[in-house]
Formats: C-alpha cells, structure tokens, sequence
C-alpha cells in the first residue's frame, strides 16, 4: 500500500510537471516578430512591403518555436540562405522580448565596389566584398543610391579572387582615415578607386593604392604585414598636408631596408 501511495504521488508529480512545461512552452513561444528594416534605395511602400514579407518568412521559421531556442547566428544563417535577400543583420538589432516576440533591425546592403569583368559587365559588390548583383553596362555601375552623391568604387585588382582583400583595405583605409572625413557617409564618398598590384618577387612586394576622390593617392607597400602601422603613419602625414596638396601628389609608406618605416608626401611631377 505504501508503495502504491509512493507511485501515486510520483506519477501525479510527474502530469504537474508535464502539464507545467507544456504551459511554459506555450508562453515562452514565439508568436510575434517585428522587422524594422533601413534602406537607402526603397521607397516607404517598398520599404514596408519588405517587412511584411520578411516577417512571414521568419515567422514560418520561428513561430511557436521556444524563443530561448532563437538566436541571433540563427537569423545571420537564415538571411545568408536566401538567394534574393539584400539585406544584413544590423550589429546590435537582434533582440528577444519575453514572453513571446523577437525584435530584427535589417540593413540594406550597400553597393560600394564594382570589378569590371572585361565582358561588357560588371560585378558590384557590398561593404564587405560579397556579391550583390551583376551589372550588364558601365552605366548600370555609376547608378547612385538615394542621398548619395558618389558612384561605387572601382576596383583594380589582378583578379576576383582579391575582393575581399580590396573590401578589407577600404575597411581599414576609412578607420584610420575617419578623422578627415564625415565619418557616417559610405567608403565610396571618399575612395574613387582601390589598386592592389600583387608583385611577389624578389625584388618587389605587394602594394596597396587608395585614389582619393579629392585627387591624392595614398600608396601602402607590403600592406599584408603591419597594414595598422603603415596606415596610421599614411594618416600622420595627410592631416598634416595643406589643402592644395590634398588634391594631388602620393603619399608612400613603407619600410625600408633597415626596418624603417617611412612615410612622406610627393607632389605630381608636373
């Protein structure tokens, strides 16, 4: 009789148990997620219909799933899946409300670098070097988005395969050369195009050349090693330059045969 007594309360623990996770899983599932998305090209319709068509896709994913079990990689995978998708998470816009909704900020994804293919059309890049769309002409690549008053940066490159390099340059060029320019306008209101001249030989080494829109050039030999230093010392002698010589003549940096770093300004040779 105890036992039974002892089975009784184990099985009437366990149905509360049951009864009560089931009752936890229903709160704490997903029913609601709201998109904000943050466009440069659409209008507020198209805009909106985005969202609205975003928010079904991710609620056909994700709705009565535990938001626990929702994650922030889950969203970056799901975006990167979606062939037509063009947009990005925004750092920092992945958030969960308990008990039940899940707040997603989208990024338009720039255009900010076009390689010419040599066939007539042209690949156009994002920020980070990823694909966007394929151009048919060079007028296709000149397009500028809304309140954007430059086209996208050329790039100059042995071959595709150096994109993500050249996407990382311009990375590194606009940290350190914030400063001396509106630090929330694209990389492309300040670059014009990006050189690198891959030259592994015994005499020569690799080098990276920024072509200001102003007219300056800005020349980094070596850039795979100590890229930091080279462009922190490029920027020491370009914020010291007076206005007329912004608009023309290089700037080199570079270490020479005794591990010096040097880095000067060179007019054009007129």
């Amino acid at each position: 009789m105890r036992y039974l007594r002892t089975i009784t309360v184990v099985v009437i623990a366990f149905v509360f148990l049951a009864a009560l996770a089931i009752g936890l899983g229903a709160i704490f599932a997903v029913r609601n997620i709201n998109i904000t998305i943050e466009t440069y090209t659409e209008t507020e319709t198209e805009a909106e219909d985005e969202i609205a068509a975003y928010k079904a896709k991710f609620m056909d994913l994700y709705k009565g799933k535990l938001i626990n079990r929702v994650s922030e990689e889950d969203i970056v995978s799901d975006l990167a899946g979606w062939d037509d998708c063009n947009y990005v998470l925004e750092a920092d816009s992945f958030s969960k409300v308990l008990p039940c909704t899940i707040n997603i900020t989208l990024l338009e994804r720039r255009e900010t670098y076009v390689f010419d293919n040599g066939d007539g059309t042209y690949n156009v890049y994002d920020i980070d070097g990823a694909l966007i769309r394929v151009a048919e002409s060079e007028a296709g690549i000149m397009n500028t988005t809304s309140g954007e008053a430059s086209p996208n940066v050329m790039l100059y490159i042995p071959d595709e395969t150096y994109v993500e390099t050249a996407a990382y340059l311009g990375k590194e060029f606009q940290t350190y050369f914030s400063a001396s320019f509106d630090t929330g306008a694209p990389i492309r209101s300040t670059i014009e195009w990006i050189e690198i001249e891959d030259m592994h030989s015994a005499y020569l080494d690799s080098k990276a050349i920024f072509h200001l829109r102003s007219g300056i050039e800005v020349q980094i030999n070596s850039f795979d090693t100590d890229l930091e230093t080279k462009m922190s010392a490029a920027y020491d002698v370009f914020k010291e330059l007076g206005p007329e010589e912004k608009l023309t003549g290089y700037i080199h940096c570079m270490f020479n045969d005794d591990g010096i770093l040097i880095a000067k300004y060179e007019p054009k040779n007129s």
